[in-house]
């Protein structure tokens, strides 16, 4: 489990041991003009999805790939 992500590999690995333990995901996203990153919760039945949402929309350093101001700065099992 990553707190504090820096790659696409890193969330990859988090939502793996999620799906392993039949959990779900807090991803935590940077976004411009919030002091604080913004917690999504994902239940262990959405992960599989929503993975596959971030590896389409962000690039490997978890920039988003139409808007680099937003990134992925977390992510937790829950």
């Amino acid at each position: 489990m990553f707190e504090n992500i820096k790659t696409m590999a890193e969330l990859k690995a988090t939502c793996d041991i999620a799906l392993a333990n039949k959990r779900g995901i807090v991803v935590l996203v940077k976004l411009p003009g919030l002091e604080a990153p913004e917690e999504i919760y994902n239940p262990p039945s959405n992960v599989r999805a929503k993975l596959s949402y971030y590896t389409k929309t962000y690039g490997p350093d978890l920039k988003m790939i139409h808007n680099d101001a937003v990134k992925i700065v977390g992510c937790y099992t829950k």
